[in-house]
């Protein structure tokens, strides 16, 4: 673990690799203009998060109906996906019915709880991969804009909702 926050995460090739893959597609500036003139559109309809996959997919597939497009809901790994939502769905009204709440409360959710994560099968929890200077390496570096733009606090905290 600390070769990859010390040698890894800062080597030449691997540091500023997203921001720069970015830039050589979409141009320096066009996360920071978004950023700054509070613009949440890009050349996208929808954002599939990695730490809420099975739901942002179905919600953006659902959007993707709505605009006319056809999904088969029959095909098993969509089949399965809804199924599973619906679970979750089902039990998080019965543990909101036991608190009182009436609203699915999905501030608490993190990188380290997506259904079906099979990476925590092989991986350390994402705090011992990042410890606070790591965090805030990769938080304040040439990726922050993207941190800023999809409302990512740290590294291996959720997201909070982007207005």
């Amino acid at each position: 673990i600390d070769a990859f926050r010390h040698t890894w995460l800062r080597h030449p090739i691997i540091k500023g690799r997203l921001a720069r893959r970015h830039h050589k597609y979409f141009g320096e500036n066009h996360f920071q203009d978004m950023i700054k003139d509070k613009l949440h559109s890009y050349p996208v309809d929808c954002w599939v998060y990695v730490d809420d996959f099975q739901s942002t997919l179905y919600s953006c597939l659902r959007e993707y109906e709505i605009q006319g497009g056809h999904v088969d809901w029959t095909a098993p790994l969509l089949s399965e996906l809804v199924k599973d939502l619906q679970k979750k769905y089902d039990r998080s009204r019965r543990l909101q019915k036991l608190d009182g709440n009436t609203a699915i409360d999905r501030s608490n959710y993190t990188k380290n709880d997506p259904l079906h994560n099979v990476q925590e099968n092989h991986h350390s929890d994402c705090s011992k991969y990042f410890d606070e200077e790591t965090a805030a390496f990769i938080r304040y570096g040439e990726e922050e804009f993207i941190y800023d733009y999809f409302g990512y606090e740290s590294c291996c905290g959720g997201r909070k909702p982007i207005n």
